[in-house]
């Protein structure tokens, strides 16, 4: 809530963009580590979603990259 209404109330400039995005991965974290118990967990979860919204903000995410991303992250929990 409180970071869809930074997004919402301020002009939209890079630095918010970067504070919500940052804002959003702390708060992600804090929940899926206290649901799932792990933080390594969390940290692959909320690693993934940043770089989706990333992609997504820079015009990047597509099939191949979004795949790709999958792939990539999904090795990363393999090894992890």
């Amino acid at each position: 809530m409180g970071v869809g209404m930074m997004v919402w109330k301020t002009p939209p400039s890079p630095a918010i963009e970067s504070l919500a995005v940052a804002a959003l991965a702390v708060a992600a974290f804090l929940v899926i580590a206290w649901l799932g118990g792990s933080t390594k967990r969390a940290i692959q979860v909320v690693g993934f979603g940043v770089g989706m919204l990333v992609m997504n903000r820079f015009g990047m995410l597509g099939w191949i990259t979004g795949g790709l991303w999958v792939v990539v992250w999904g090795l990363i929990s393999l090894i992890g």
